[in-house]
């Protein structure tokens, strides 16, 4: 996690100058790691929530983490952040509450992936309340997200259901009951949690000798059914068994 000074939870992500993004990857960052997490922006008190980096230096940072190998993902709630992560080239958009038609467009037209965690931004709302100003703000934005989520698909972008921190471990089909609520087609919904992931991660399939992932519900298009898996395994171990 990189953020700018200030500009994210204390403690929780390596705080960079904006000017210093690009060149601070490699240092902060393990060898092996195939991801870079930015945190595009943050509520400050008494101004709301501002972008911690510029679109200059948020696209120097995508170059240099692509020329080593790595893939960026961005967290985006303010409204001027994900245009700018998107032009700049940012693999996945999360939250991303104020996409435009035009980024839609520009994210999907490269396989871009979107996480929009309509439930935790829902929650967060809620927990805000719609006398502060932050909760009018998520509250705009989750109207954004209803009125571009059942195109984006159709416009090649991979959306995703994420849980962030409001939804426990296990409780993914909470955000995919949700994602069906804001319009997008059941089946989309189902790809987003299973098919699509597994496609843009590059995750393989079933291999001989390797331990498996899997489970097994009742209905393969049905969101409810996914709620309710009759059978999961984990690594080769069967966690739960209610056939």
């Amino acid at each position: 996690f990189l953020a700018s000074p200030g500009g994210y939870y204390h403690g929780y992500a390596v705080e960079v100058e904006p000017s210093a993004l690009a060149a601070s990857l490699d240092e902060a960052t393990p060898p092996d790691a195939t991801w870079v997490k930015v945190i595009g922006d943050w509520p400050r008190r008494g101004v709301g929530a501002v972008p911690n980096f510029d679109e200059s230096a948020l696209r120097a940072a995508v170059a240099a983490a692509h020329s080593g190998g790595r893939k960026v993902a961005i967290h985006t709630a303010a409204p001027d952040t994900p245009g700018m992560a998107v032009r700049a080239g940012v693999d996945s958009i999360e939250h991303g509450l104020f996409l435009t038609e035009d980024d839609v467009a520009m994210l999907g037209g490269r396989g871009g992936a979107w996480v929009p965690t309509i439930a935790a931004m829902e929650i967060l709302a809620e927990q805000l309340g719609p006398a502060s100003s932050g909760g009018r703000l998520l509250a705009e934005g989750l109207h954004n997200v209803r009125r571009l989520l059942p195109d984006a698909v159709a416009a090649g972008v991979n959306v995703m259901a994420g849980t962030d921190l409001a939804l426990r471990h296990g409780e993914v089909a909470r955000e995919a009951a949700r994602m069906v609520d804001y319009g997008m087609d059941e089946r989309d919904v189902v790809a987003a949690l299973t098919e699509v992931p597994r496609r843009y991660f590059d995750v393989a399939g079933f291999v001989p000798g390797r331990p498996a992932d899997f489970i097994v519900v009742d209905a393969p298009d049905s969101v409810a059914a996914l709620a309710a898996p009759r059978l999961v395994v984990r690594c080769g171990v069967v966690v739960a068994d209610r056939r």
